[in-house]
This record gives structure tokens, C-alpha cells and sequence, in this order.
């Protein structure tokens, strides 16, 4: 598919592999039960986007736009997310595990018992960020912005 066709386009039960969606325009996207691996969504605008239990492993993704997602039952493993934007993103229940999201920005995203493994948040930032009953296990926490 052309970028230009990916904006409120809608897949349920796709496996992407080594796709390359950098800097698409994707707004408004609606993903289910679907797994993308080691595909490249760097840059790619994904605003208002909705992920239903989608697995998104490996793969570069720094500076994906994520604001205002829907992330429901979602699972990141070994990405690269750094200077990921999930601002008002609600990621409730999601397990993310060894990614590194240096200086990605939480602002007022709602993490409600999200898991966080073995990830480096250097510089993130969480501000007016909805923490309840998130588990962070051994992330890298330096320069992180709490809000407090």
C-alpha cells in the first residue's frame, strides 16, 4: 500500500516482517491482534491511532508519534523508541521489555498496570502521567522527569 492509503486504515490478524513505514502517515490507524517484527516505523505519525493486543517486536520506531493512541493489551519488545511522542496515549495494561525510550514523552498518558522490563527511560518524561499500579523493573531511570 501506498503511505498516503495507511491513514484510517484498519488490519485485524496481519504479520508484518521487516516492513518499512518510516514517516508514514498513519493517523487514526486501527490495528488487532496483529504482530509487526523488525519493521521500521520511525517517524511514522500515528496520532489518535487504535492498537488492539498487537506485538511490535524489534524493529526501529524512534520518534513515532503516538499521541492520543489507544494502546489496549499491547506488547513492545527489544524496539528502539527513543524520542517516542505518546503524549495523552492510554497504555494501560502494556508490557514493554528492553526497549530503549531515552527522551520519549509520557506526558499525561495513562500507564494504568503497565509493565516496563530491562528498559532504559534516560531522559523520559513523565509528567501528569497516570503511574498507578505500573511496575518498572530494572529500567534505567537517569534525568527521568516523575513530574513531582
Amino acid at each position: 500500500l501506498p503511505i498516503s492509503d495507511l491513514k484510517a486504515s484498519r488490519w485485524s490478524g496481519a504479520r508484518l516482517e521487516s516492513c518499512d513505514l518510516s514517516r508514514a502517515e498513519c493517523e487514526g490507524m486501527r490495528v488487532s491482534h496483529s504482530t509487526l517484527s523488525d519493521c521500521r516505523l520511525g517517524g511514522a505519525q500515528m496520532t489518535g491511532a487504535r492498537f488492539n493486543r498487537v506485538q511490535v517486536l524489534g524493529g526501529e520506531t524512534s520518534y513515532i508519534r503516538l499521541n492520543k493512541a489507544l494502546l489496549t493489551g499491547c506488547r513492545f519488545a527489544n524496539e528502539r523508541l527513543a524520542g517516542a511522542q505518546l503524549m495523552r496515549a492510554q497504555m494501560g495494561g502494556a508490557f514493554v521489555l528492553e526497549c530503549d525510550l531515552r527522551s520519549a514523552n509520557f506526558y499525561a498518558a495513562d500507564l494504568r498496570g503497565a509493565v516496563f522490563a530491562r528498559c532504559d527511560l534516560t531522559g523520559a518524561a513523565f509528567v501528569d502521567t497516570d503511574l498507578t499500579d505500573t511496575i518498572f523493573l530494572d529500567c534505567q531511570t537517569a534525568r527521568v522527569d516523575w513530574g513531582a
